[in-house]
């Protein structure tokens, strides 16, 4: 029986240590969900971006072939592309942060994983072990009976001293 509620106590104690890393998984986790959806509505910029390159391109076609007094539509065409270019340097900017960030959580995630295939699992041993230590020292079902015997007449012989000691009180 004092098996089973120490294996009951070593289960809840367990589940104290795990429960706060669980946590943590599970706040990265909607870290990289939240990544994921910037990343996505990042594509979702970059398609449009293409699109707007596509539809560029074909007004460009159609410039080309009114070349004549179309000089100065060129030009200011040609700043607007340098700015297009400037934004997409910038986002390419951005995008190599994001990879390493990425990179830094793959490492993070690298390390959570060996605490919990490593660290935790020598940890519980260590933990088993000393309470194997404990329950060793714990006396025997057939030995409880002699100590609650000795408890108890300690207990008898201690309220005697105390009664006779407030007796001889009373007296002086």
């Amino acid at each position: 029986m004092d098996e089973k509620m120490l294996l009951q106590a070593i289960q809840e104690i367990v589940k104290a240590e795990i429960e706060p890393l669980n946590e943590r998984m599970g706040g990265i986790e909607q870290r990289m969900g939240g990544m994921e959806q910037r990343m996505g509505g990042m594509e979702q910029r970059m398609d449009g971006m293409e699109q707007r390159m596509g539809d560029m391109e074909q007004r460009m076609d159609g410039i080309e072939q009114r070349m004549d007094g179309m000089e100065q539509r060129m030009d200011g065409m040609e700043q607007r592309m340098d700015g297009m270019e400037q934004r997409m340097g910038g986002m390419e900017q951005r995008m190599d942060g994001m990879e390493q960030r990425m990179g830094g959580m793959e490492q993070r995630m690298d390390r959570f994983e060996i605490l919990l295939e490593h660290d935790i699992p020598k940890q519980l041993q260590l933990l088993a072990e000393g309470h194997q230590g404990i329950v060793k020292r714990l006396p025997e079902e057939h030995e409880l009976d002699g100590i609650r015997l000795r408890v108890s007449t300690l207990e008898r012989v201690v309220a005697d001293h105390s009664e006779e000691l407030r007796i001889l009180k009373q007296a002086n």
